[in-house]
């Protein structure tokens, strides 16, 4: 069920176990990951329109120059019984599998994919970076991630005292605190 907080209203029913519902270019835009699928809500009557079906559980979604990206997982205890994902993979005779999906809002072809084997099994989300073009993740177990990180200062705080002397008016007004100073981001280790 895909429901809108703003009003209260439920927009769409009937889906299986629905994820990363997004409006873009003036649709709502859902994955059905119960059932493998991308597609979007009519929103006159709640129905949904799917696109393009995708060999795993969908979870994340975003959107760049009219393609969907999507992360695919595979099932967390070998099998998704007791949902479609599990009889449209039958069907194709195809495994699910872990991945980005490239795909085409325009007629719901892949475009182009990463596969994802071994150790990662789950993907949980996207998101497009719009403008930058070196992004780089850092761990936070590595040398680097304490040059990535941003501190502020925080003003010198005037704890009061208790004491009567304290509570006495001061004959001077005391000086107006400084601002924060902001520390600025070291540059990063040179790759190797």
């Amino acid at each position: 069920m895909i429901i809108d907080n703003l009003y209260d209203e439920i927009v769409a029913e009937g889906l299986s176990m629905p994820h990363s519902p997004r409006v873009y270019d003036g649709k709502l835009w859902v994955v059905n990951s119960g059932s493998g699928e991308i597609g979007w809500i009519n929103r006159k009557d709640g129905s949904f329109n799917p696109i393009a079906f995708c060999p795993g559980f969908i979870r994340g979604l975003d959107f760049v120059d009219g393609y969907a990206i999507l992360t695919l997982s595979k099932p967390r205890y070998k099998r998704f019984d007791c949902l479609s994902l599990a009889d449209r993979l039958e069907e194709k005779d195809a495994d699910a599998w872990c991945g980005v999906l490239f795909g085409s809002l325009s007629d719901g072809s892949i475009a182009q994919w990463v596969r994802f084997d071994g150790a990662i099994q789950e993907l949980f989300d996207v998101c497009v970076l719009h403008g930058v073009k070196d992004a780089l993740t850092v761990g936070p177990h590595t040398a680097e991630f304490n040059n990535f990180v941003t501190f502020e200062s925080l003003p010198d705080v005037q704890v009061p005292q208790s004491s009567p002397e304290a509570s006495a008016p001061a004959s001077e007004p005391e000086p107006e605190p400084e601002e924060p100073k902001k520390k600025t981001r070291r540059k990063p280790a040179a790759r190797k």
